[in-house]
């Protein structure tokens, strides 16, 4: 069984002040598979996950893990589900 995997990819995308369209195109993804991504209907790669973790100007466990990050205050996509 996988685990399930938590992000804050939109919350921490907004913070630095990208569309998914740009973030797609500093990662070399297509702005669908961030939107995938964010929404958890789609697990990033590691490579992809990296990439992102660079792009964002944070760690990968800042982004992704198996427990839900807390709530934002004012936050309303603070967190998302990764089947």
């Amino acid at each position: 069984m996988a685990a399930k995997l938590f992000n804050r990819v939109a919350s921490l995308r907004i913070a630095a002040g990208l569309t998914q369209s740009e973030l797609a195109a500093r990662i070399h993804v297509s702005p669908e598979t961030v939107a995938a991504i964010e929404n958890g209907r789609q697990d990033a790669t590691l490579i992809t996950a990296l990439r992102m973790s660079h792009a964002l100007r944070t760690q990968v466990p800042n982004i992704f893990r198996e427990q839900p990050f807390p709530k934002l205050i004012g936050s309303d996509r603070g967190e998302s589900r990764t089947a």
